[in-house]
């Protein structure tokens, strides 16, 4: 074997000498390169990494006037009479700062975030009953606008009657009405020039109010005109110069409150409608009416306010007349514009129709968008109106997806929607507006939320998150170089929630390829709980995705910090400008180790084809993002949300 061995030893040697002179060459050996490169640095790295994002104009924070913030509703306290203004001929107008924000956090708990003893005494206009919903609504509303002291002497007036509330009748989605209570006479302190003066009080304390569930994240896709019918009531403010010849309401002329119409005359001009027609047979009638004509493809609100009366011995309505004109324009599934009243003398209403409106505020609800709601305040702050308004669906119609909004409880690892409308840069929360774009504002929204005027805040450089923390409660918000989605956890008394929200595209590309970064941030339970953070911050939990816009598939990675090993894969396909039959499985077999430093690594939590829901954000599917949950019982628990930005062509 050693002597076999030698001799093909030799064999190659002179074979790779003959083969050399054959060939005309030489002994020399070509040059070899050397490569010496150092190692990227992580500064390195980040740069690189923050450069590849494709550009866009940052995100400005919207400025909205108080009056046009979008909410689920608003309630309006009206005026009372006061004999000092009867006496001088003077005028108690409408206050903005009467009117507050209402949503359906506050109705759902009756005694909502005020004190229980509520003296209100109230019955509830009927036409079939008095339901439970319908109480607590008004006990929380009550509790909402009765923040000023209870005057001395003053007694709540309880009717037997069954008219202190009024509600439109015949919605889904919103309610709107008005409620009131009444005193015999009431005394309260008053400066008039300067002087404390004792002034007596007359007249019942008005509401009326709006309230709308299940906005809607999603518009018809047709381009034409969608006819929405309804209607609307309206409380005005108090004026000596209103006279009680003027005071003509259909052929109600009263004195005190029409309980019988509903409709409420008090003297000086004070006037609130229920708006709802025929209350009796022996008194005229009257109906105020709504009308919308709305395009979703051009995003327009044209709206008429109307009023009509059927007098006594009358089988018919008259001819509809114009109070107001609304010419509004959406924004998501919520709309902004103006009210113009009809001052033309042939308008029965225009003694408390004397104003424009610059306040027009709504939006839609129901997932179709079947309903609308909104109001306005006069520019003079003479009248404040509500109204609402349903459109017949058709079976056959289609709708885009505006936005997205998620919240998961990381203790059962359930996806619950989040109220929005349709700015992600706002998160609604118990009843309260977080705001997610500017650091500062989100503190001290977090602060007000928690009740610490002593929190903190920071913002990472590389890791683009936002944290507030205050009173042991914590909001991380992720990421700032995200403009149309936005994700983190909040750290509630105990309660440990994931959240996402993004305004979808209004159009994605239908060819080409594209690659998008980001990060993630996720729970996992099973006896004990791995938190994987999120971080746009290199090697912190990346999330790198592929989307093919031709074939219309997804691909994504979701690395687990530090380790750069793929934790969970997703993988789908896309439809319109969401995902389509998105699937999230674990990557190693066995699942996620939530123990890394046990050598046993007994906890784990694993499991496939999860699906996920989310879409892409922004212009031309800039950026996008989903979330997902799972209980897989002895398995283990896992709650994930991310979001990516499209990075630049190579």
């Amino acid at each position: 074997m050693r002597l076999q061995y030698c001799r093909t030893s030799i064999a190659i040697v002179l074979s790779t000498f003959l083969t050399a002179c054959g060939s005309g060459g030489s002994f020399e050996t070509d040059p070899v390169t050397v490569i010496n490169e150092k190692p990227k640095s992580l500064e390195q790295l980040q740069k690189e990494r923050d450069e590849s994002f494709a550009q866009s104009e940052p995100r400005s924070e919207e400025e909205l006037d108080a009056l046009t913030q979008p909410a689920n509703g608003y309630a309006m306290a009206g005026v009372r009479l006061e004999r000092w203004n009867l006496r001088n001929r003077a005028t108690s107008n409408l206050s903005p700062q009467n009117l507050k924000a209402i949503s359906t956090t506050d109705v759902s708990d009756p005694n909502g975030p005020w004190p229980a003893d509520n003296t209100f005494h109230y019955d509830v206009r009927l036409n079939a009953g008095a339901s439970n919903e319908d109480k607590e609504l008004f006990d929380s509303i009550l509790h909402l606008v009765n923040q000023e002291t209870k005057e001395a002497n003053a007694s709540n007036y309880a009717s037997s009657d069954g008219y202190e509330m009024a509600v439109l009748n015949d919605f889904k989605h919103i309610k709107a009405g008005y409620l009131y209570r009444s005193f015999t006479e009431g005394i309260k302190n008053h400066s008039v020039n300067g002087q404390n003066r004792r002034i007596w009080m007359n007249g019942p304390h008005i509401i009326a109010y709006y309230l709308g569930e299940n906005p809607s994240s999603a518009i018809p896709t047709e381009n034409k005109t969608f006819t929405y019918v309804g209607e609307w009531l309206f409380i005005s403010n108090s004026s000596k110069d209103k006279s009680m010849e003027n005071e003509v309401f259909a052929d109600h002329v009263k004195s005190g409150t029409d309980r019988a119409s509903g409709i409420g005359n008090y003297t000086s001009g004070l006037m609130f409608s229920s708006g709802k027609e025929a209350r009796t047979d022996t008194q005229a009638a009257y109906l105020l009416a709504s009308r919308f004509d709305v395009n979703f493809a051009d995003k327009t609100v044209k709206g008429k306010l109307n009023y009509a009366q059927k007098r006594s011995g009358q089988s018919t309505f008259e001819p509809e007349v114009l109070v107001y004109e609304i010419d509004a324009n959406m924004k998501g599934s919520r709309f902004i514009g103006t009210a113009k009243a009809n001052r033309d003398i042939n308008n029965p209403l225009s003694t408390w129709a004397d104003s424009d409106s610059s306040s027009v505020e709504g939006g839609f609800y129901g997932d179709k968008a079947q309903e609308l709601a909104g109001k306005f305040l006069t520019d003079k702050n003479t009248l404040f109106a509500v109204f609402g308004a349903k459109r017949e669906e058709e079976v056959s119609e289609t709708v885009r997806k505006l936005f997205d909004a998620y919240q998961i409880d990381s203790s059962n690892a359930k996806a619950v929607a989040l109220d929005n409308y349709g700015n992600a840069m706002y998160l609604y929360y118990k009843g309260k507006t977080l705001p997610l774009l500017n650091k500062d504002k989100l503190a001290a929204a977090w602060k007000a939320f928690s009740g610490d005027e002593n929190g903190s805040v920071s913002e990472g450089t590389h890791s683009k998150v936002i944290k507030a923390v205050a009173n042991n409660q914590e909001i991380t918000v992720c990421c700032s170089n995200l403009n149309y989605v936005r994700f983190g956890r909040m750290y509630d008394k105990g309660q440990d929630t994931l959240f996402l929200q993004g305004e979808r595209s209004e159009s994605v590309p239908t060819a080409g390829t594209a690659k998008y970064a980001g990060t993630w941030q996720g729970s996992f339970t099973n006896t004990i709980t791995l938190e994987q953070e999120a971080s746009m911050q290199v090697g912190k939990g990346e999330a790198k995705f592929d989307v093919d816009f031709g074939n219309k598939t997804l691909a994504g990675e979701l690395f687990q910090e530090d380790d750069y090993l793929v934790a969970i894969n997703l993988k789908g396909g896309i439809e319109g400008n969401g995902f389509k039959d998105v699937k999230a499985s674990v990557a190693k077999e066995g699942g996620i180790v939530l123990d890394k430093g046990n050598q046993n690594q007994l906890y784990k939590v694993d499991f496939k084809d999860v699906p996920v829901t989310g879409g892409f954000y922004g212009p031309n599917a800039l950026e996008l993002g989903g979330q997902f949950s799972h209980d897989g019982g002895s398995d283990g628990k896992a709650s994930v949300v991310f979001g990516a930005r499209q990075q630049k062509a190579e």
